[in-house]
């Protein structure tokens, strides 16, 4: 078994990469700039000796995507079709992490089912909605994930949500003042760790399709972050405001909460609970 990760630098990646490792699965990078200066030839071949993709990597910049689309696209649907082009006739299996965000502000505050329709109000999930319709399109062997807010190691280099809101924890607590959190916003908090665990089972599984991939529940965004001042144990009252307050330019999907029961069905797994998973990681 060889795998290929795409992101691999990234907060998936890293944990990914250091999971199969661990593992004995030989795993490596891959390095955009070169990959896509080489032939189509050239790139089925290069492919030809992975047996899996994990197409993880992304500009996740939501607020950048929003001012500069066309460098959003090429970033995240521009990679995704020399990729699936490549791995279609390399004949690899794909994996694609793809976002909850896709499902826009529909379901009234209830968790999105696959079936759902898609309705993305950003450039960012609007790109991911396209590359998922890529690589269904184009790879027969394929599993597309919706993954829920990712959180993982605070500790990590990039940071992710987890570790940025401890940052504003510490300077919160430091000048005692009151961190605002959206109160409107929902989602479902899912840990890296059972997206990592889905991923690796995926390798040898033949499961096909698109599925939601998060750890359990809907919340809004304030008691997530409450959630996550409560787990490091900071002394920092967080407020609820509502979402004009952040003055983002991103229309962001007021509703990415999701259900996978489906996936955690057919792979007959279980996970802990996220509040569990994240108070670990604290």
């Amino acid at each position: 078994m060889k795998v290929l990760i795409t992101g691999r630098n990234g907060l998936l990646g890293s944990f990914l990469s250091d999971r199969l490792d661990k593992d004995g699965i030989e795993c490596c990078g891959l390095d955009r700039a070169e990959f896509l200066k080489l032939s189509p030839d050239g790139k089925v071949q290069f492919l030809r000796s992975y047996d899996v993709v994990v197409h993880a990597a992304a500009s996740t910049n939501v607020e950048k995507n929003e001012l500069f689309a066309a460098e959003a696209y090429r970033d995240n649907v521009g990679l995704t079709l020399a990729l699936a082009l490549a791995v279609s006739d390399a004949e690899c299996r794909l994996i694609f992490i793809s976002s909850t965000g896709v499902y826009g502000n529909s379901n009234a505050g209830l968790p999105h089912l696959e079936t759902a329709a898609i309705a993305p109000t950003t450039v960012h999930h609007r790109c991911k909605a396209v590359a998922e319709s890529v690589c269904r399109d184009i790879v027969k062997d394929c599993v597309i994930l919706r993954v829920g807010w990712l959180f993982g190691p605070a500790s990590f280099k990039g940071g992710g949500f987890l570790g940025t809101i401890c940052r504003e924890a510490r300077v919160c607590e430091l000048n005692k003042v009151t961190l605002k959190s959206n109160l409107t916003q929902i989602g479902s908090p899912t840990s890296i760790f059972d997206v990592i665990s889905v991923i690796v089972l995926l390798f040898e599984s033949q499961l096909l399709g698109t599925y939601n991939l998060v750890s359990g529940g809907v919340v809004s965004r304030l008691e997530y972050v409450r959630q996550i001042c409560e787990a490091n144990n900071f002394n920092v009252r967080v407020e609820g405001v509502e979402r004009e307050y952040f003055k983002r330019v991103a229309p962001v999907a007021q509703n990415e909460g999701a259900d996978a029961s489906l996936l955690l069905g057919l792979m007959q797994i279980e996970f802990d609970n996220w509040q569990d998973s994240l108070a670990d990681l604290c």
